[in-house]
């Protein structure tokens, strides 16, 4: 199970790279598109909290339905 939560990790991790290479990129269309900007404002602030949780969730007692539900939860 641990193995696939740091695979998740990373994809997370790329994602996330993604995201603000993309938001850098298209920074002045993205100030005449608010909905956008809300839109990625959101994905942005939900990603660390969820990735932490995960993480904490690989700590001892390990409980891997807890861990499951965690790394669903970066989907």
């Amino acid at each position: 199970m641990a193995p696939d939560c740091l695979s998740i990790l990373k994809i997370v991790h790329d994602v996330t790279e993604r995201l603000i290479r993309g938001t850098l990129q298209h920074q002045q269309q993205l100030l005449h598109s608010p909905e956008i900007l809300s839109q990625l404002m959101t994905v942005a602030r939900n990603i660390g909290p969820r990735v932490d949780d995960v993480v904490n969730a690989l700590y001892p007692p390990l409980d891997p339905r807890l861990l499951e539900a965690r790394s669903v939860s970066l989907n």
